[in-house]
């Protein structure tokens, strides 16, 4: 949160909102657009119920796939909301094709990135459960590791104990080598250890810019942004970024504020929202990143509204994380506007049995932002995309 010496004033959010445009950004993920159409529709649908309006959602007509329309019936007047899928799942695609063994090496290259710039060190001081957590995947690839190990000195022995060659063992090896590996990408439905060792591989190349495939999408996406920020009939643009998405939506923000210069101070109210994310690890260690320059000049941005809304149970995401003092970030001097950090409060604004399933499913638990609530609260996901208040004032200061 930022302490109130440090708040300065800026722009005011528009009293009601009539027309919105959202740009989603979902975080690394391999599923299509589609996914996330018939997740939207079908929550929208249970926030209209407990809110008792009629609300819709449907396909557009220029990419059905990424462009969608909301038409929520309030009392007071309807809200029309435009969502934009700012979809990557492309670029999971193609590392998800990546051979495991390619994978495998390259990960232990990443890791060890990881602990010479102090990436690990510092979010493990940060926050010990993200830290460990964000680990994890190395831990099951070790004992995966492990087992193939264990597997082939299984077989040469038997080999060796039926009076063959050692090497006639390696045959059969090599057979049960393989069918480890279909093992674990069996287990990976359930562990997510190739899934998250990937996110991580993505990470590492984003934030020192070797993947130009993800480069040219990202700034296609802020001028995108930038674009919707220069309509004057809009009430407010809102970007969204979750998980990993989170890091990619401050980015693409701060280059589509970039690409508006002082214009950004004359169309809608530009607002960003990051939910469940894991910024640390593009931001934290060094040498400096891109994402770290992106939230320096964010958090000093006077055009901009940015709330980060986190979960204490969720151990996909970063809690109570203040970037100024985390990162040590040099402000020049400039005054602080952002980001106003916030939880998402799930033990209220979930019921006790939804809670107490998704107790020990991280990944599901971790997607529980993007769920209608089961009771009113602060945070409300489909409250900031259909709803008639903008973001700015729908977030509230703790009592």
């Amino acid at each position: 949160m930022i302490p109130a010496e440090d708040r300065a004033e800026g722009g005011g959010p528009p009293a009601r909102v009539r027309r919105r445009h959202v740009f989603y950004v979902p975080g690394y993920d391999p599923r299509s657009p589609r996914t996330y159409f018939l997740l939207f529709s079908r929550e929208l649908r249970k926030f209209a119920a407990l809110h008792g309006i009629a609300a819709r959602m449907r396909a557009g007509k220029e990419d059905p796939s990424t462009h969608w329309h909301i038409a929520a019936d309030w009392p007071d007047s309807p809200v029309e909301t435009v969502v934009d899928c700012l979809s990557w799942h492309e670029i999971a695609v193609r590392d998800f094709a990546v051979p495991k063994w390619r994978v495998a090496l390259l990960s232990l290259r990443v890791l060890g990135v990881a602990i010479r710039t102090g990436t690990v060190v510092q979010m493990l001081r940060l926050n010990w459960k993200f830290g460990i957590f964000s680990l994890y995947p190395w831990a099951m690839a070790t004992l995966y590791a492990l087992a193939a190990l264990g597997l082939v000195a299984a077989f040469l022995a038997l080999a060796a104990a039926l009076g063959l060659h050692p090497l006639a063992g390696l045959v059969p090896a090599a057979l049960g080598l393989f069918g480890l590996l279909r093992l674990t990408e069996y287990l990976d439905r359930r562990f997510y250890v190739w899934y998250l060792i990937n996110d991580w591989i993505f990470t590492w190349r984003h934030r020192t810019h070797r993947d130009p495939q993800a480069d040219t999408r990202f700034e296609d996406f802020a001028r995108r942004v930038a674009d919707a920020a220069r309509d004057p009939t809009l009430d407010e643009v809102l970007v969204i970024g979750h998980s990993s998405g989170s890091f990619v939506a401050i980015s693409v923000t701060a280059r589509a504020l970039e690409l508006l210069g002082e214009a950004g101070r004359e169309g809608p109210r530009l607002s960003l929202m990051t939910i469940g994310g894991n910024t640390p690890i593009a931001a934290a260690g060094r040498p400096e990143t891109r994402t770290r320059r992106a939230i320096r000049n964010l958090v000093t941005d006077d055009r901009l509204f940015w709330v980060d809304y986190f979960a204490p149970q969720d151990v996909l995401n970063f809690p109570w994380l203040d970037p100024v003092s985390a990162f040590r970030l040099d402000l020049g001097g400039r005054p602080r506007h952002n980001p106003t950090v916030r939880s998402a409060r799930f033990r209220e604004i979930f019921s006790a049995e939804r809670y107490a399933e998704l107790a020990y499913r991280f990944y599901e638990l971790h997607f529980q932002f993007l769920r209608a609530n089961d009771r009113h609260g602060e945070y409300e996901f489909y409250r900031f995309l259909a709803g008639p208040e903008p973001l700015e004032s729908v977030t509230r200061e703790p009592g």
